[in-house]
């Protein structure tokens, strides 16, 4: 299997599995089992995507937004697993989480209409990285406003 191959297996898991666990009740044993492979396979595409260069003739931004989602799903993850004692921990475990898969979902998409002929290239980063991530980071910040539907109190992962 090329590193490409791998890359893009891992990164349509992460959509299809992100997307359930976004989607899902969440503190459920589903929920903790579906979030470990989302960030097995985020994981995955993201060390995959330093091998992967010959899409761009090299090194291009979307390998800096790899290390920023590598952060943010890294710092989500740990919220559960050892943040558990700290007030707000469920906050921030999916502020982190769903920022993390709103860059999948908008790097993705970038990478897939970056090669459509639009008339230019700021059209293209308009419709199809701008406008995307200012409505995604909307719905994030009108969600982490609302209260949370549990306790911070849930019992511990297994």
């Amino acid at each position: 299997m090329s590193i490409t191959v791998l890359h893009m297996s891992a990164a349509v898991l992460s959509v299809l599995v992100g997307a359930v666990v976004l989607f899902a009740r969440k503190g459920t044993g589903f929920h903790r089992a579906c979030g470990r492979t989302y960030v097995v396979a985020i994981l995955v595409m993201i060390v995959s995507s330093f091998f992967v260069t010959e899409i761009r003739d090299g090194w291009s931004v979307f390998h800096a937004v790899s290390i920023l989602t590598a952060a943010l799903v890294l710092f989500g993850w740990l919220q559960p697993v050892v943040g558990r004692s700290r007030s707000g921990w469920l906050r921030r475990h999916m502020l982190s989480m769903q920022l993390s898969y709103l860059v999948l979902i908008v790097t993705g998409t970038a990478q897939f209409f970056d090669y459509l002929p639009l008339p230019n290239d700021a059209l293209n980063a308009i419709v199809f990285l701008q406008l995307p991530l200012m409505v995604g980071v909307v719905a994030i910040v009108r969600r982490s406003r609302r209260p949370i539907g549990f306790h911070d109190s849930l019992p511990s992962p297994s």
